[in-house]
């Protein structure tokens, strides 16, 4: 059916083409948001960029707790949560 409609078969070609590029962002996506929460989860997470001396919540340090967690929260920045 859909080879013997020819408009039919260029717009499946199509999605096609645009799921394979669609699939390319979301693996580049990954790769930054996984690079983006290992730096998090070191710097802010372990203290390294906030030395004990400064007044730095537990909160904010739990938040980037571990990779997983640095990347939802680096995510739903990423997105505009609140």
């Amino acid at each position: 059916l859909v080879k013997a409609v020819r408009p039919l078969y260029n717009l499946v070609m199509g999605v096609l083409a645009a799921m394979q590029s669609l699939g390319w962002v979301l693996v580049l996506t990954l790769v930054v948001l996984y690079a983006a929460g290992i730096l998090a989860t070191r710097l802010v997470g372990q203290g390294i960029l906030f030395p004990e001396q400064e007044d730095v919540s537990n909160h904010v340090r739990n938040i980037f707790n571990s990779v997983p967690q640095s990347m939802f929260i680096l995510f739903k920045i990423m997105n505009g949560a609140q």
